[in-house]
């Protein structure tokens, strides 16, 4: 299982740097925590935004993730995955090929408010050329420990852009990683901020 999500976690490393080497430059969107605007005309500096468009509706998804959460979680109990299955730990460190994986935050309890999405893991991939991080759902409520407790590791080239790209951590934490690349895992209706009345006629941030 956990070769599993390796492989999966280096199918998408691999992508994000084959896609770099075509993306556009320039700010598509403002940071998380200011009003979706639409940009017709974006800065000529400034990292690339790579968008990962997923069509889904919100409907769509609601009805079945609970369903999803029940097959992953009874999976994991069969006989012949359950040895296999252990929790992270800490600072560990996966090297598979190449690429090396080092976690950076696991769950966070004493976190109450948004408390789901701060309970984020978050990992740092790497290899001789290239880095990434993973942000997951983290939110303004756990960045601040995160950046401290990581200062020395989280200047990477590749960013995935926390809790779809829309109120999860702050622009300062962007800032600190200094990314080259932003990896926006946005559906269609949030990246045109649409409410479900055309672009641009909601008021997500």
């Amino acid at each position: 299982m956990k070769r599993l999500y390796i492989t999966f976690a280096i199918l998408v490393f691999t992508m994000l740097f084959l896609l770099s080497c075509s993306a556009r430059s320039g700010y598509e969107k403002s940071f998380p925590q200011q009003n979706a605007e639409a940009v017709s005309q974006p800065p000529s500096t400034g990292p690339a935004m790579l968008r990962v468009l997923v069509d889904l509706r919100a409907s769509d998804i609601a009805i079945h993730r609970t369903e999803d959460i029940k097959e992953f979680l009874s999976i994991l109990k069969r006989e012949d995955i359950a040895p296999k299955v252990r929790e992270a730990i800490l600072r560990e460190k996966i090297s598979v090929d190449n690429l090396n994986f080092k976690i950076l935050k696991l769950k966070s309890p004493e976190i109450v408010e948004n408390a789901g999405n701060n309970q984020s893991m978050i990992i740092k991939v790497d290899n001789m050329f290239k880095s990434a991080l993973f942000l997951g759902d983290l939110g303004v409520q756990g960045e601040e420990d995160f950046v401290n407790n990581n200062l020395d590791e989280i200047k990477v080239d590749a960013v995935q852009m926390a809790h779809h790209g829309q109120q999860g951590v702050g622009k300062e934490t962007y800032e600190k990683i200094n990314p080259k690349i932003c990896m926006w895992p946005t559906p269609d209706w949030l990246w045109d901020n649409n409410n479900g009345n055309g672009f641009n006629t909601a008021e997500y941030k």
